[in-house]
């Protein structure tokens, strides 16, 4: 004999419009198997609180929420936790274009860090003059800066271009009356 469901585990579709935490809790009881869209994601502070086939993982990070994540290894990009095929997470930080802070945040798809000031390569569209990755400083005669600008006067370093270079104290006072 075959186990009928409760009427309310019909509701399965209208309830999870009406907002998935309310169908969580309401369908918890029910016996079927829950799917995540991507980009949706179900904090947790233990195994218990997630839907059967799902586990409680904290973030790659160590800092933020921990959210269930399918132990079949189904990937949800924009959980903030690396899984299935993803190469990197950064949960909502995660986005498409130039990161000018330089956070290394996730590209939108999960499939790599998003390109930033520092990671070795002049970024078409940014305002990057140069890019020498871990070589760009701030006191070396010639090198790229840290932000990413090619080295000029006034930057208080002297490159091979000058014989002097005092920052903001650079002055033509003194050129001006014969010094």
């Amino acid at each position: 004999m075959r186990m009928k469901k409760p009427a309310w585990c019909h509701l399965r579709e209208l309830i999870l419009k009406m907002g998935f935490l309310l169908g969580f809790i309401l369908l918890s009881g029910c016996n079927f198997t829950w799917l995540l869209p991507d980009g949706l994601y179900v904090t947790c502070t233990s195994d218990a609180d997630c839907p059967q086939a799902y586990s409680c993982i904290a973030p790659d990070s160590g800092v933020g929420e921990s959210v269930c994540v399918d132990v079949d290894g189904t990937a949800v990009c924009g959980d903030g936790v690396r899984s299935g095929e993803e190469q990197c997470d950064s949960g909502s930080a995660n986005l498409d274009g130039y990161d000018p802070d330089g956070l290394r945040s996730c590209n939108g798809t999960c499939t790599g860090i998003r390109p930033y000031c520092g990671d070795g390569k002049v970024d078409i569209g940014s305002s990057e003059e140069c890019d020498d990755g871990a070589s760009n400083n701030d006191a070396g005669a010639d090198a790229c800066r840290l932000d990413c600008t090619l080295p000029t006067c006034g930057d208080g370093v002297v490159d091979s271009n000058e014989i002097c270079d005092e920052g903001t104290n650079n002055s033509d006072i003194y050129a001006a009356i014969g010094f």
